[in-house]
């Protein structure tokens, strides 16, 4: 699986960075959609990585949140740096 750990295979001290990490989410998501279900194989690679098609809605919403989060946080950004130049 090339850089891909399963959860319970990240140290301890580097754990936060497997929840903290939107990529993750991202990438699970689009993991989860494209192989979930499809075939034995997938839900194989799939529960390999702790990953469940099962919770493949729960990744849109987390993606979903974390999009709206960082555009709302750009609007903001954009908005005080053009009061900050008048």
């Amino acid at each position: 699986m090339g850089f891909l750990l399963p959860a319970n295979e990240i140290p301890v001290w580097y754990i936060w960075l497997y929840w903290f990490n939107p990529m993750r989410y991202i990438q699970q998501g689009f993991v989860v959609n494209e192989i979930g279900g499809a075939t034995p194989e997938g839900d194989q690679a799939l529960e390999y990585l702790t990953w469940s098609y099962k919770d493949r809605w729960w990744y849109c919403y987390v993606a979903t949140l974390l999009f709206g989060l960082s555009a709302s946080a750009g609007i903001v950004w954009a908005t005080k740096l053009n009061s900050v130049k008048r």
